[in-house]
């Protein structure tokens, strides 16, 4: 799987074949399609290879806990197999249903810290009680993931509590 998604890193998705994942991987086309009924199927495993980071953290401030988070969070879009490949998969999905339902799937797994640590604060307090945790998640790595897309340029960490202050400014309760 390594292999693939190094080629998907650097030919993005629609650019990876299956002669090229042979030629790399030093096995048969034959030996590919005996795993994988198809190119789909090898990328579609590819993607669920990656692994995004989830931490839980617990620090007792929503401030902290969502530092941790999007330090992860940067930290994952900043690897060569992180960043490039994941911008190229939402790419692709937009067109590939398969693929879509895959990051509708990514994107929950991904979300369920930061709904928690969230919860948590509206429980002690430091959150509005009608605060939308939708949308402040969004909001929170948002920039993040458009820095990615956007640049060929690492995301830089030193903005995480730039966006949190600007974020949770007009969350927090009084």
């Amino acid at each position: 799987m390594v292999a693939t998604i190094q080629l998907i890193a650097e030919h993005d998705v629609s650019g990876v074949s299956v002669d090229m994942v042979a030629e790399v991987t030093g096995v048969s086309k034959a030996t590919i399609y005996r795993r994988w009924k198809s190119r789909e199927d090898l990328i579609f495993e590819a993607m669920t290879y990656i692994k995004y980071p989830q931490a839980a953290p617990d620090t007792g401030s929503l401030r902290k806990d969502v530092a941790v988070l999007l330090g992860d969070l940067v930290s994952f879009l900043n690897r060569p197999d992180g960043g490039k490949v994941y911008a190229a998969f939402l790419n692709s999905a937009i067109r590939n249903p398969k693929l879509a339902k895959l990051r509708g799937e990514v994107s929950r797994s991904a979300r369920v810290n930061y709904h928690t640590a969230v919860k948590r604060s509206i429980a002690r307090g430091e959150l509005r009680p009608e605060t939308n945790i939708d949308v402040l998640i969004e909001a929170l790595i948002a920039p993040f993931v458009y820095r990615r897309l956007g640049s060929p340029d690492d995301v830089p960490s030193d903005l995480i509590d730039q966006v949190v202050d600007v974020v949770l400014t007009g969350h927090l309760a009084e």
